[in-house]
């Protein structure tokens, strides 16, 4: 097998296994966003860190006490969401990989989208499709080769 076969393949199989791999970094995505959004809410100093006042704490005329976020400090804290948002971006990046099937067909798009996206049952689909199941993965095979090239 020459260099650029190998190359393709590989490029083939990355494809896939990003493809596989987009449901799981949409779902990350969405709970890091509200990670970053629950950080980012405890350092406006209005978010509570400890136990819940008693109706008497609450009727006291005494200043209020002050919630610490558990000793760290405020640099310390923005390290935090800084790194969580390099999480996210690297997994909108690895979902950025995915991108290449705009370039498909409506019904290409959709034939990649039931297999990878929604992992519909490949011997349904294919009978849907009116295929054997080797024929739909060649058929499916075939389509990620010619994004690829």
């Amino acid at each position: 097998m020459s260099d650029s076969q190998q190359k393709r393949k590989d490029d083939l199989h990355h494809l896939k296994n990003a493809l596989r791999d987009a449901p799981y970094c949409c779902k990350k995505i969405i709970y890091l966003n509200q990670e970053i959004e629950r950080m980012e809410y405890e350092l406006t100093g209005m978010a509570r860190h400890s136990i819940p006042m008693t109706k008497e704490q609450e009727r006291s005329a005494l200043p209020m006490p002050r919630f610490h976020g558990g000793g760290m400090t405020l640099v310390e804290r923005i390290a935090e969401i800084d790194a969580v948002k390099d999480e996210r971006s690297y997994y909108e990046k690895r979902l950025r990989e995915c991108s290449v099937i705009e370039w498909l067909d409506p019904e290409q798009q959709e034939l990649i989208f039931k297999v990878f996206f929604l992992k519909t049952n490949q011997w349904e689909l294919a009978e849907d499709y009116h295929f054997s199941r080797s024929a739909l993965i060649r058929k499916v095979n075939s389509i990620l080769r010619s994004v690829i090239s």
